[in-house]
């Protein structure tokens, strides 16, 4: 990240204001909602989700986090901690797929996740995962 960004970064992990991550890429929104997985920010998870546009309360949202996604991001996390490559894999009027690459000898493993925009910020798509 450049300074610029750092800064911006530090002040939306205060505040939880979207809007100081405005103008960062799809790849650098998913960094930073694994990396708030990990050290457990349920704040900036919540901030950083797009449920097609009709977020639920945070109460609500956190007990669903916890219940249906929070074992899977940490595992995403512990995977991909080392990854060799994030890039944008698929682009459409729907939104953003980016794909999380890493190598283990021989082995290749790689996930993608969806990110929409919404204000003109790039959100992690957990529609599916809060319909259960």
């Amino acid at each position: 990240m450049s300074e610029e960004e750092l800064k911006s970064y530090e002040l939306f992990g205060k505040e939880y204001d979207t809007n100081y991550l405005k103008g960062f890429s799809p790849e650098k929104i998913i960094l930073i909602y694994i990396h708030s997985a990990v050290i457990d920010d349920i704040e900036a998870i919540y901030s950083l989700t797009y449920i097609d546009g009709e977020l639920p309360d945070f109460d609500t949202f956190k007990e669903k986090y916890y219940k249906n996604l929070n074992i899977s991001n940490l595992e995403i996390a512990l995977d991909f901690r080392y990854y060799d490559s994030i890039k944008i894999k698929q682009e459409d009027s729907n939104g953003i797929l980016v794909e999380l690459m890493v190598n283990y000898g021989r082995y290749t493993v790689s996930t993608l996740m969806g990110l929409k925009k919404e204000n003109d910020i790039w959100k992690i798509e957990l529609s599916d995962l809060f319909k259960k």
